[in-house]
């Protein structure tokens, strides 16, 4: 069974600003048990192993989740990782630990995605400059029957970064270009 973890800017979520102590029982703010759509159901994201390179822009550090006995749990339909993005009303973080280099690219590893899923990946990597999982994935994922939907994918995530941190985002778009351009070759 896969193991549950979330990320976030060391104890504060950045999508809604909960401060999550460690190792305490945490409470959603808002929580519909009753909603079936994505923003309705409102609670504390939480992800998997497998799932969770998708929202390390959430954060700089990755925690084990615990749900206490009494947690109602959602799997949010409608995502990027389907299997792999779960509410609860109730949540334990234990085991905090700061992503690095080594642990994205084992977490890259341990992902299970949709092939569309990586082509945001990738700019998500760039984002944060972990660059041994994006160098990984480009030679893992990327072909010439691929190339044009990955740029095309990661240019639009452009219009995904909202806070002004674009880390290693161009740079990466240049190297996928001068793969395009045959200026370096697609395993360089």
């Amino acid at each position: 069974m896969s193991k549950y973890v979330r990320v976030m800017d060391g104890t504060v979520s950045n999508a809604s600003g909960l401060n999550t102590p460690i190792g305490e029982v945490v409470e959603a703010r808002d929580w519909d048990p009753n909603a079936t759509e994505r923003d309705d159901i409102k609670g504390i994201n939480f992800s998997t192993e497998e799932s969770i390179l998708r929202w390390i822009r959430r954060g700089d550090t990755i925690y084990d989740v615990i749900l206490p006995k009494d947690a109602e749990v959602k799997k949010v339909p409608g995502t990027f990782t389907p299997n792999g993005l779960f509410r609860t009303n109730k949540i334990i973080l234990v085991n905090p630990v700061k992503l690095n280099q080594d642990l994205v690219l084992d977490l890259y590893n341990r992902s299970n995605l949709p092939e569309k899923t990586y082509h945001d990946v990738l700019a998500i990597l760039a984002i944060r400059g972990f660059t041994k999982a994006a160098d990984k994935l480009i030679k893992d994922k990327i072909n010439d029957d691929n190339l044009d939907i990955y740029i095309d994918d990661y240019i639009a995530f452009e219009n995904d970064i909202n806070d002004g941190v674009y880390g290693l985002y161009y740079e990466y778009k240049e190297k996928l270009l001068n793969m395009k351009n045959r200026k370096i070759n697609l395993f360089d």
